[in-house]
């Protein structure tokens, strides 16, 4: 990942130092930090 795309993630994506669902409680995919993914589904 670029640094301009890292940064631009950094300014638009919330820091969770969990993992967690990318589009609410039980639903997309696992996800964690600043929108990392970690997996298909749910966690």
């Amino acid at each position: 990942m670029s640094p301009e795309a890292r940064a631009k993630m950094r300014a638009t994506e919330k820091l969770m130092l969990k993992y967690y669902n990318d589009m609410g409680k039980n639903k997309g995919n696992c996800t964690w930090g600043i929108g990392f993914y970690a997996h298909k589904g749910v966690c």
